[in-house]
């Protein structure tokens, strides 16, 4: 099957089941992913998203207050060890990052999101 058409599937399950179902269906629960951020979402208070009081309390410990500052501090593993934020509340915050970039993404941005991660996380077929 070529890029195209698993893109199409994947683009269909997504807007069937939603984005973390159908990634998790398709790629398993550890797939690699690159977000793309503009600077007016990296901008944004870590407080116009829906996360839980605990992940709140985590992201005042550590000085947290925009997106692009928790973008940073999960790639320089900051997070980890911080009161209250274990290893669920990472992956919830993760999840959070995720479904917001791929909102704020364009049809053509999806697409290139989508080619990135059958890259990354599909095995060619052996022939």
């Amino acid at each position: 099957m070529d890029k195209n058409k698993i893109t199409a599937v994947i683009m269909n399950a997504i807007d069937e089941y939603g984005l973390i179902e159908a990634l998790d269906a398709i790629f398993g629960k550890n797939f690699e992913v690159s977000l793309p951020f503009g600077k007016t979402t990296c901008d944004m208070n870590t407080s116009e998203l829906p996360f839980k009081p605990r992940c709140v309390h985590g992201f005042k410990r550590v000085e947290i207050v925009s997106i692009g500052d928790l973008i940073d501090a999960l790639s320089e593993g900051r997070l980890v060890g911080v009161k209250n934020l274990g290893e669920k509340s990472i992956n919830e915050i993760k999840t959070r990052l995720l479904n917001l970039s791929y909102e704020k993404m364009s049809e053509s941005e999806k697409i290139l999101f989508i080619w990135d991660l059958i890259d990354k996380n599909m095995k060619p077929a052996r022939k």
